[in-house]
């Protein structure tokens, strides 16, 4: 098994809480004095980009959340 990020994870998160992007974006820079542009935080929900380890901190402080909670496992094709 390997690990691999649960891009998904951030969606269901931001969906919970009744968030578009942009709402998202804004309070991340309203509550951590951040700069997250909501063309990101889609790149990461999209498994486009992933965000950098400062980036996973900052949605588990904004989310409560772990960041083992981003993780998730996947089985090696062998």
């Amino acid at each position: 098994m390997s690990m691999k990020f649960n891009y998904s994870y951030i969606k269901k998160l931001r969906e919970d809480k009744n968030l578009s992007l942009r709402d998202l974006a804004r309070d991340l820079h309203l509550k951590h004095d951040t700069i997250v542009a909501y063309e990101s935080l889609s790149k990461w929900e999209n498994g486009i980009m992933e965000p950098k380890i400062n980036n996973v901190l900052l949605l588990c402080s904004y989310f409560g959340v772990m960041p083992n909670d981003f993780v998730m496992e996947e089985k090696d094709n062998v």
